[in-house]
């Protein structure tokens, strides 16, 4: 079962991922292959998918939003 702090990481990770420019892919007048930006391409820059989603950050995410949680529970 995911508590809210998860369901909260999990959000950012989806607005993170859906955040990155997409890209499709064009064949020039040569016969070249070109990434083109496209924001309804189905192509993202996969280094930067893997950064959002690297342990220790999730961890750290996590971790914050425990902390955040657990301030308001006590000042409240």
């Amino acid at each position: 079962m995911i508590d809210d702090a998860q369901a909260e990481v999990m959000e950012a990770l989806r607005r993170g991922l859906n955040a990155l420019p997409r890209f499709s892919f064009l064949l020039d007048n040569a016969g070249n292959v070109r990434r083109v930006p496209d924001r309804h391409g189905h192509w993202i820059d996969w280094q930067s998918a893997h950064e959002l989603f690297d342990a220790d950050m999730l961890a750290t995410l996590i971790a914050k939003l425990r902390a955040e949680q657990a301030i308001k529970r006590a000042s409240s």
